[in-house]
């Protein structure tokens, strides 16, 4: 990797544990029913409820728990308001999105399965007044997000110290490309420190799950290898004082590429729409530094285009995207064992990828069209007719075309992958055990592919001669073009903005490529 800069801030602030975030209620009262209470096992459709009698955390050292599929919520009680408040939640779902969340002492966290109570989850936000009703028994709960209480809901002891929460201040010092260091200013002895580099998930409110490195020093050192293909970093500062945990400051930090800095796409609104293969995050994530933006996933785990077309204008439309990656089709090609057929006849897939195209395209939207790859099937990997379909049935080509003919017709992006992998080690590309979704090293392919076909379209701000790279002899080019181009611009502060930097490249580059004017003034 050609890297800029070792470390860019992106997102750093305290999270200081009294200040919550600001509340906003519920849009209507979303009630949730908890058919266990602090059980160290579960079943699909089981909602549990977890309390600091349970532990610290939802995952016992003993026992292995993947909440990948589970919605997760973390509520604290707020003793000035006298109720408990959403601090944290969770509701990606998905494999390799293990959640497991820090119970706090005077609160609980709530865990859903897919019960009767999960999909109303989706409508709770953090910062929501929450009340919890227990059974005589212990054994069942109820919890309702916003309105107001119903009868007399249960609250903890009042009177419990809490611990004193600005403890401290994280700050950074960059370094090389061999990693930086992290450093904890006015540092207490008399607490201890818990820091959590990438081991931890991150949802709407920050971080939920910590698995603690204790600081046994004011100062960390991380190496440039923490970096993944990712190339994103999370890291949380946890205090512990009086038996509890605290959380201190946040921060994700990136590893950029030279793109991210010199590419059209970093001013770009983007989003990816599509099935588990976007939901899985790791290529979508990694987009950000390369393209230097962002890119709002909007993936869900086994859609179909029909599913997608339902929360299209929330998902997509409503984030007003300049650009918008789509790609679905695995669940639609799959064939259903008991008829031979696909799960979403090629017609009507067809139909809604026309649709998608039609409405973002009248929005000004580019839109970038992603074939799926082909499921890898050998032993160990994908054993057809789980759930009763069949991935590698006879139904890829025919979508996948599908998908060719729409973007030819119209002027869409194609990101071919499913072409392209073709001459990839699938049992490399895809998970072991698994064998449709991406392994680390085929989200890194996704991510090369996908980004290398939007580059194309946005071309490099800086990259003055058109040789794929960002150098000094750009700024000789354009000198010398320039001064034979118009003897008055003897300068290269093409957009006189006062200084010269690699917005002058793009001005320029727009206006030798007819897209622009070059206007100077003596």
């Amino acid at each position: 990797m050609n890297v800029k800069k070792i470390l860019s801030f992106i997102l750093a602030f305290a999270f200081v544990y009294s200040l919550v975030p600001a509340f906003g209620a519920s849009a209507a009262t979303v009630t949730w029913n908890a058919n266990k209470v602090n059980v160290n096992s579960y079943t699909e459709k089981d909602a549990i409820l977890f309390t600091s009698a349970f532990g610290k955390d939802t995952l016992p050292a003993a026992a292995y728990h993947d909440y990948s599929w589970w919605r997760v919520i973390v509520c604290d009680y707020d003793y000035d308001a006298g109720v408990y408040k959403v601090i944290s939640l969770n509701n990606t779902t998905g494999t390799g999105m293990s959640k497991t969340a820090v119970i706090p002492k005077n609160g609980f966290v709530i865990a859903d399965c897919y019960s009767a109570s999960f999909d109303g989850l989706v409508n709770v936000k953090v910062g929501d007044s929450a009340y919890l009703y227990m059974s005589k028994d212990g054994k069942t709960a109820k919890v309702t997000f916003g309105g107001t209480a119903s009868g007399t809901p249960h609250a903890p002891v009042a009177g419990i110290d809490m611990p004193e929460t600005n403890l401290s201040h994280m700050g950074t010092t960059p370094a090389t490309d061999d990693g930086f260091t992290v450093k904890i200013k006015n540092y207490d002895k008399n607490t201890e420190y818990y820091l959590m580099a990438n081991d931890a998930t991150v949802c709407e409110d920050g971080v939920a799950v910590i698995n603690p490195k204790k600081l046994t020093s004011d100062t960390l050192e991380i190496p440039a290898s923490t970096f993944k293909n990712a190339d994103m970093l999370t890291v949380s500062l946890w205090a512990k004082k009086d038996g509890r945990y605290s959380p201190v400051v946040r921060t994700k930090m990136v590893v950029f590429n030279d793109t991210a800095f010199t590419s059209e796409l970093s001013s770009k609104t983007v989003v990816a729409f599509g099935d588990s293969l976007t939901a899985f995050t790791g290529w979508v994530k990694g987009m950000l530094p390369v393209i230097g933006t962002d890119v709002i996933n909007s993936g869900v785990g086994g859609d179909t285009t029909a599913m997608g077309k339902s929360r299209f204008k929330r998902d997509v439309l409503d984030k007003n995207p300049d650009i918008c990656i789509i790609n679905f089709g695995m669940n639609d090609q799959a064939e259903v064992v008991s008829t031979g057929k696909p799960n979403l006849a090629l017609d009507a897939y067809t139909a809604n990828m026309r649709y998608f195209i039609t409405e973002l395209q009248k929005i000004k939207c580019h839109v970038v069209l992603v074939t799926p790859h082909k499921p890898h099937n050998a032993q160990n990997y994908y054993s057809p007719g789980q759930y009763g379909l069949d991935y590698t049935g006879a139904h890829m080509d025919s979508f996948c075309n599908a998908v060719r003919d729409l973007a030819a017709e119209y002027g869409c992006t194609l990101v071919d992958i499913n072409k392209m992998a073709k001459n990839e080690d699938m049992s490399k590309f895809t998970m072991m055990y698994d064998g449709i979704h991406c392994s680390e090293y085929g989200h890194s392919k996704y991510l090369e592919w996908i980004t290398a076909e939007l580059l194309k379209s946005y071309g490099f701000a800086g990259d003055a001669n058109n040789d794929g790279k960002v150098d000094e002899n750009d700024a000789k080019w354009a000198k010398e073009l320039v001064l034979s181009h118009d003897e008055h611009m003897e300068c290269l502060d093409f957009n006189r903005n006062g200084r010269i930097d690699i917005n002058d490249y793009l001005y320029l580059k727009r206006y030798l490529s007819g897209n622009g004017e070059l206007k100077w003034t003596k």
